[in-house]
């Protein structure tokens, strides 16, 4: 993107005359991933190209184009479904709950991951009761990140946590919730530098007044959050395909349409041109047997 935003069109060009070139098959599922998310466009050559030798199955060449959102994209220094993500969050005024999100996603789950077996259930259990019905762990990581901010700080202009609180505070906070302090403070400082990349770039604004509210009209609105997050870091979802279910009649099983399934084993995950994926152990959705 940034090779694109700085007006050199033949990315392919540039980057296989570099001294340690990445190699083809690499760079061009970074350009499919690019346009994917809609940061870029393709256009044929204007000018025809000579037919390839058969056996040649290479892609077709074509001129690269940054679209609109690619120009923002390439302003933030972040990868780019989280920069799509963070842009959807100002655009749609839930803003903190996206900083959130992106700062988890950028580091990694604020929640620990005892060996022991008890200890692992209960910190599964905490991460359940935040998520809820939701099933969510991007939910999940905006709920205690609130809560965390609510007991242990402040929620400042800036939205972030107040310093000044005592050491003794957060290790209590997070000890009660299964936490790692050191990954929370970590998340409050990413989130801290995401913010000020948006207003650098004029997505939000750079007072500290009431502007800053505005732009988090929707922060308690878990529908549009889970909506800018499934815009915001497509083509990275799933469709999950539900089993048949059936009853029992005096005459035998029938199919029953409107069955739930009980048994998580049994559901069927796909990622987007249908390949078969599997949920990580310590997501909240792990052990869901039927999705809404």
């Amino acid at each position: 993107l940034t090779t694109l935003a700085a007006g050199l069109k033949d990315v392919r060009q540039l980057l296989s005359s570099t001294l340690d070139p990445p190699p083809e098959h690499v760079v061009e599922q970074s350009i499919e991933s690019l346009v994917a998310i809609g940061a870029i466009t393709r256009r044929p050559q204007a000018s025809a190209l000579p037919a390839k030798a058969s056996g040649d199955e290479s892609p077709p060449q074509s001129s690269l184009e940054l679209s609109a959102l690619g120009m923002h994209l390439a302003s933030l220094p972040v990868d780019a479904k989280l920069g799509k993500l963070l842009i959807y969050g100002a655009i749609f005024r839930c803003v903190e709950p996206c900083l959130t999100i992106a700062a988890v996603l950028s580091e990694r789950s604020p929640w620990m991951a005892p060996f022991d077996r008890d200890a692992r259930d209960a910190v599964d259990r905490i991460k359940r009761g935040f998520a809820g019905k939701s099933c969510s762990d991007l939910l999940a990581y905006v709920r205690v990140y609130q809560l965390w901010q609510t007991e242990c700080g402040f929620k400042g202009a800036g939205g972030g946590v107040s310093r000044s609180m005592t050491a003794r505070k957060q290790a209590t906070f997070c000890e009660k919730h299964g936490l790692s302090k050191r990954t929370m403070l970590t998340i409050d400082d990413t989130r801290a530098q995401l913010r000020t990349q948006l207003m650098d770039c004029g997505f939000l604004p750079s007072s500290t007044n009431g502007e800053i509210a505005s732009n988090n009209e929707n922060a308690d609105n878990h529908r549009m959050i889970s909506a800018v997050a499934c815009a915001g870091l497509y083509p990275n979802v799933v469709r999950v395909d539900q089993p048949e279910t059936f009853r029992t009649t005096v005459g035998g099983s029938v199919k029953d349409p409107g069955g739930r399934n009980s048994d998580p084993s049994h559901l069927k995950l796909r990622a987007v041109g249908g390949a078969r994926v599997f949920l990580h152990p310590e997501s909240v959705a792990f052990s869901t047997a039927a999705f809404a």
